[in-house]
């Protein structure tokens, strides 16, 4: 199946888009960039309780260690995003936007708007590396072997333009 395909795959799974090695002010502009385009439906932390947009930069802000899932209706070529955000108390940021293949808009699909779509939040991020995998809950970052997910990485495929 070519890469296009596998992105807007329905197989009953969603896809991910992971950055290794964010600091917790690129988290920050991460999560600012998701606000510019989308509005936030719900967050929750670890421990279930609701968060608001600007909690979730206060609690980047804080040393404490923390996991924050949010929710967000969008514009554009993904109507719904999920921006997942971990950290330890003095260490990076793991990031994750979390998508459905139906929640592609297939008329205006290719890869080429896909990598579109992913250049602001590599700005925002301050990074060209990426990875866009099937969802895989025990995939370690940085593993792109043949069983591991990967539909393509940033030495595949470069956000131009």
């Amino acid at each position: 199946m070519e890469i296009e395909d596998q992105i807007i795959d329905v197989d009953g799974s969603c896809r991910d888009v992971n950055f290794p090695d964010v600091d917790r002010t690129e988290a920050i502009a991460i999560l600012n960039q998701t606000q510019t385009s989308c509005g936030l439906k719900n967050a929750t932390d670890s421990e279930g309780n609701d968060v608001s947009a600007a909690e979730i930069i206060e609690r980047l802000s804080s040393p404490k260690a923390e996991t924050i899932v949010s929710y967000w209706k969008c514009q554009g070529l993904i109507s719904q995003l999920q921006l997942f955000l971990s950290w330890e108390k003095d260490s990076m940021v793991f990031v994750e936007l979390t998508f459905f293949p139906q929640d592609v808009d297939k008329k205006a699909y290719s890869l080429k708007e896909f990598l579109k779509w992913l250049k602001p939040f590599l700005v925002s991020l301050k990074t060209s590396t990426y990875f866009v995998r099937y969802e895989n809950a025990s995939w370690k970052c940085g593993d792109t072997n043949e069983t591991s997910g990967v539909i393509f990485t940033n030495t595949q495929y470069t956000v131009n333009g």
